[in-house]
This record gives structure tokens, sequence and C-alpha cells, in this order.
């Protein structure tokens, strides 16, 4: 470069080779924006909502007795409603963003299918929102982790389902 800031020499070929690496790599970033955008704004939501489950779960262990008298609002059923959004809904949903992306820009593919994970995000979501539901209204199973009752477990599964048929789906056809 000369003291103007013009290039004297002509830009080689990898320099050409870079620019058609940043046009794909942008091309498949447009490609997860929108599927990814939804698990990770989903995945925000839920984060918000269990640490908001946090707080009250640490509160009521200062003062056991605010809001004894309403069921739903006990310690031993927040707890458990604040473990499992904070799992399946902020750890999982951003996970499966996350790999969304990683598995095109891996590939080096362009994202299709995206209507199966958005559609996934959307059973997902139900069956989080069911099952913190189930679990505040006294339907938990009683095991750690696994206290989503049964209904919303199958509408998890359906979900996962979708977002692995397009995994199959994204990379076989």
């Amino acid at each position: 470069m000369n003291p103007v800031g013009i290039p004297l020499k002509e830009p080689s070929v990898s320099a050409a080779a870079g620019d058609t690496g940043q046009l794909e790599r942008a091309l498949i970033d447009a490609s997860t924006r929108v599927p990814v955008l939804i698990f990770y704004t989903s995945a925000v939501a839920w984060l918000i909502l269990g640490t908001l489950l946090a707080g009250f779960v640490s509160f009521k262990l200062h003062t056991p007795d605010l809001l004894s008298d309403i069921s739903f609002l006990t310690w031993g059923r927040v707890r458990p409603a604040h473990m499992n959004v904070m799992v399946y809904g902020w750890a999982s949903m951003a996970g499966i963003g996350t790999a969304i992306w990683l598995m095109a820009r891996l590939c080096r593919t362009v994202l299709r299918y995206p209507l199966l994970l958005v559609a996934g995000a959307g059973f997902w979501n139900l069956g989080v929102l069911l099952g913190v539901g189930g679990i505040l209204l006294g339907d938990s199973t009683g095991y750690q982790w696994l206290e989503f009752p049964s209904y919303a477990a199958i509408i998890l599964f359906v979900a996962y389902t979708l977002v692995a048929s397009w995994a199959v789906l994204m990379f076989r056809f």
C-alpha cells in the first residue's frame, strides 16, 4: 500500500477465494437466522421465567409462610418447576439453536426445511409450558429432573422428533 491507501498490487486469488467464503457463510447464516432466533428467543424467555421462579424459591427459604396457603406456590412445587424450566426451557432451547447453526456452518450447507425446526420449537415450548403447569398443579412424576407429566413428555418427544427428522432430511435428501 502506498501512503494514500491505494493497493499497489492486484488482488490475489486467495483474496477472491476469501470473498467467496464470506459469501458462503453469509448465505448459511441468513438461512439459519429464523429458526435459530426462534430457539434463542424462546430460550431467553424461559431463562427470565426460570430466574423469576428461582428468586421466588430463594425468597420462600427465608420466609416459608409467604403465600403458603396457595398450593401451586409452595416450595415443593415451585423448585421443581424452576429446575425444569432451566433445563428443558433455557438450556435445551439454547443448545438446539446452537446445534442448528453449527450443523449448517460446519457442513457448509444452506439450511433446508426450516419449517420443521419452527414447528419443533413450537411443540417444545408447548411441552415445557404444559409440563411446568402440570408441576405447579401437582401433576408431577416425583422423579428429579423428570417431573414433567406424561402428556408434556409426549409433546417434548414429538418436538424432538421434528428436530431430529430435520437433521436426517438435511443431510440425506
